[in-house]
């Protein structure tokens, strides 16, 4: 009989224990992520839009951009649909000489956000688009212009609303600076520095 409840006391134990221990796995798992500062989700970002063929100003343009979205959506979802790519990850794919360059790019524009009506404002934005902006009641900001270069590209997509991180590219190859090739799309807006 003691044997019985002792065998009975052991089964009831496990299955009370046996899910603490999954249940703490979690929590430390958990605990294993690494903790990113500000600036690396930053890096994070541009590094999972980055193309080789990018300038030095299109990848300002691009940190910009994405610091802006950030903050507008106060720092969620950055990870979701490949929004964000490690250092290590991306090193593997591209080598250190081009994660100095999002770097770079990084500490020129961190801090500043895009602002419309006093407001950080949602930047839309694609690699290649169908070769022309439309207007958007959603983002009055966005101006309508053609991008001629979206259009002779391989890789352009549908998208028509929003700034060709292409035609960005294109201007800045042409000398302009990032805050001038993202005003050929944007309009009324402001670049802010943030407070803190």
């Amino acid at each position: 009989m003691r044997k019985k409840v002792l065998s009975f006391l052991l089964i009831f134990s496990l299955m009370l224990v046996i899910p603490m221990l999954f249940a703490n796995n979690k929590v430390f798992a958990n605990l294993k992520l690494k903790q990113y500062t500000e600036k690396e989700i930053v890096v994070g970002m541009v590094c999972a839009d980055y193309r080789k063929e990018y300038t030095g100003e299109t990848l300002k343009a691009l940190a910009l951009i994405r610091y802006s979205n950030y903050k507008y959506n106060n720092g969620k979802d950055y990870k979701k649909n490949n929004g964000f790519i490690t250092e290590k990850n991306f090193i593997k794919k591209f080598g250190n000489s081009h994660l100095d360059r999002v770097k770079n790019a990084v500490n020129s524009a961190y801090k500043k956000v895009i602002t419309y009506n006093q407001k950080v404002a949602k930047i839309p934005y694609f690699y290649c688009g169908n070769g022309h902006i439309s207007k958007s009641k959603k983002y009055p900001y966005i101006n309508e212009c053609a991008c001629p270069w979206d259009r002779i590209n391989k890789k352009r997509s549908d998208k028509a609303v929003g700034i060709s991180l292409n035609t960005v590219n294109f201007l800045t190859k042409q000398g302009n600076d990032y805050r001038k090739a993202l005003c050929y799309f944007l309009n009324n807006v402001e670049i802010t520095k943030m407070e803190g």
